[in-house]
């Protein structure tokens, strides 16, 4: 431990790969178009905030789309990979019933009752993070593959503002597969590093509060490099999530990354899902031609008190029918 922070390294013992992504999300809102109660405080402060940061609306799908969404992504990724060992469940936000059932529900959709199953929560926007490196534990554990899924909306009425990113939170879920078994195309796991701190900063407020935040993640970025022997400059993009632009620019810094690197094309209009659009940044990469076969990116899933630095490597296999990133908007 230090200053309260801890940075553990994961370096897969064999070639692992995040493929066979799935999204589908709310339907979008134009910040104009949002009620106030939506941006919550002081509105049209808060709008002008938001606009300053390229934030322009949100997504927003009631409680039975977003279960729909879930299953349209489930069914997507699952389908597409070869079987799953385990499944894990991203949530941040509170179940219309309970985690428990929620999590039997995917298990049931994906269709194989006897697999490892656990809820992933307790890193807010960072849970993609956690769950990932949960999925790589498994696998070095003898499992073949676990489909990692996140879904998460909203409460009504509530405000989506969030002080910490400058952003609009998203209504959505997306889903994709962990597996040994090289894909038609998708990410080869490099090295993963994960850290936090057990309390934000009293009194310390969005942006203020980062301190920790960056710190940890200049560890985190260090250790992913030293453990794949990558570098800065082999970095192609850097995945902060939809939050606003001077988070991301924050994030770029800490990862020794520069501004330019940032890759968050659907930040404007989908503002920010949680943990589901890192995933959805990761499928629209190749879909746009914004990657290429051996670039390295780094996913940085981050919330207030925790943080992760995942080097990926986007790889195609010589195959020309492999499966492709697929997704899906709810209706």
């Amino acid at each position: 431990m230090r200053d309260g922070q801890v940075t553990v390294s994961f370096l897969p013992a064999t070639d692992v790969y995040l493929a066979h992504v799935a999204h589908a999300l709310g339907s979008p809102v134009a910040l104009a178009e949002l009620p106030d109660a939506a941006v919550a405080g002081d509105a049209p402060a808060r709008r002008a905030v938001l606009a300053a940061e390229g934030i322009g609306g949100c997504l927003v799908g009631d409680g039975s789309k977003v279960g729909s969404a879930r299953r349209a992504a489930v069914a997507s990724a699952a389908g597409a990979g070869s079987g799953v060992d385990a499944v894990l469940m991203c949530t941040d936000t509170a179940p219309d019933r309970s985690p428990s059932l929620d999590l039997w529900d995917v298990v049931s959709e994906v269709g194989a009752p006897h697999v490892t199953a656990a809820t992933v929560g307790g890193h807010g926007c960072g849970n993609l993070g956690a769950a990932t490196q949960l999925g790589l534990d498994l696998i070095s554990g003898g499992r073949e593959s676990a489909l990692v899924v996140t879904a998460d909306r909203v409460d009504p009425g509530a405000s989506r503002f969030l002080e910490s990113g400058r952003t609009l939170l998203s209504d959505g879920a997306a889903a994709a597969v962990l597996t040994t078994v090289r894909p038609g195309h998708g990410y080869r796991v490099l090295a993963v590093a994960a850290g936090g701190s057990p309390a934000r900063p009293v009194g310390a407020g969005g942006l203020r509060g980062a301190a920790p935040l960056v710190a940890g993640l200049g560890r985190a970025v260090a250790a992913v490099h030293d453990a794949s022997g990558t570098g800065p400059s082999d970095v192609r993009h850097v995945l902060p999530g939809n939050v606003g632009a001077s988070a991301r620019a924050m994030i770029a810094m800490a990862v020794r990354a520069r501004p330019e690197r940032v890759y968050a094309p659907s930040a404007a209009s989908f503002g920010h899902c949680y943990s589901a659009d890192l995933l959805v940044a990761l499928a629209e990469a190749p879909a746009r031609g914004d990657v290429a076969d051996g670039d390295v990116v780094l996913l940085v899933p981050t919330s207030v008190r925790s943080w992760f630095v995942l080097a990926l490597q986007y790889v195609t296999a010589p195959r020309a029918d492999g499966p492709g990133m697929l997704s899906e908007e709810i209706a």
